[in-house]
């Protein structure tokens, strides 16, 4: 008896967590706008366990693997994919195609979704808003080429966010799309991402903020330790175990 009230339990349990499971596994589609030289046309993207997917008015259709994507960068307006294509009269640039959503579509199912289950291949270009616990914050200038970016810089336990209502120029980093960090001082903070360059020929960019509240040692020590907890001092703390 104990044993088959067990087995209704566990089947109940299955069947309650069925429906979310489901739910999780259906693609995820938004109406965007596929912007290419010719006008642009409207269509559907469908992002799936598999990849990404777009079905256009004009017979445009692509279906990429994950396999296939070089990076898929996520805004909170506009989803971009760079694939291993090369664009020819870019000089052999990787070729980008860029949908930017409808009014009332949002990406944040994409960035819930991905975040989960992509590798540094994936650009989240917005502000996790739900970052817990932030363990320093203060208000930051992102410095870019002409103009910077006004935002927040938070510093979580697994997270890098950099809020700006500056389109595209928002981040939230896992710990593991961060190759490393430095600063010059309390007011200066350079993070160094696995998002390929500007000129699309690199795979580092750096983002060099300016900070309006200095950065005291505690919190930025302790990001630095988390972040090479698994490179260099991983092989010092092996060296250390076998000369004792």
């Amino acid at each position: 008896m104990e044993f088959r009230s067990e087995k209704a339990i566990v089947g109940l349990i299955v069947l309650a967590a069925a429906p979310a499971l489901l739910a999780q596994q259906a693609p995820l589609e938004y109406k965007v706008r596929h912007d290419h030289w010719r006008k642009g046309c409207d269509g559907v993207l469908a992002v799936t366990s598999e990849g990404v997917t777009f079905r256009g008015a004009k017979k445009h259709a692509w279906s990429w693997k994950f396999d296939d994507i070089e990076q898929l960068k996520v805004s909170d307006r506009t989803i971009r994919v760079t694939t291993y294509r090369d664009r020819l009269m870019r000089l052999g640039a990787d070729v980008t195609e860029t949908f930017d959503l409808k009014p009332g579509e949002n990406t944040r199912a994409a960035y819930d979704w991905l975040r989960l289950r992509l590798d540094q291949r994936f650009v989240a270009a917005l502000a996790d808003s739900d970052l817990a616990p932030v363990l320093w914050e203060a208000p930051a200038k992102l410095l870019g080429t002409m103009r910077g970016s006004q935002g927040v810089l938070q510093l979580g336990a697994d997270r890098i966010v950099f809020n700006t209502p500056v389109r595209e120029r928002s981040r939230t980093w896992r710990l593991s799309d961060v190759d490393n960090i430095s600063r010059t001082g309390p007011f200066r903070l350079t993070v160094v991402t696995f998002e390929r360059g500007r000129a699309q020929y690199g795979d580092r960019r750096e983002f060099n903020f300016q900070l309006k509240r200095p950065l005291p040692d505690a919190p930025y020590d302790a990001l630095w330790q988390r972040l090479n907890q698994n490179t260099g001092l991983k092989i010092l703390t092996s060296y250390k175990e076998k000369t004792q």
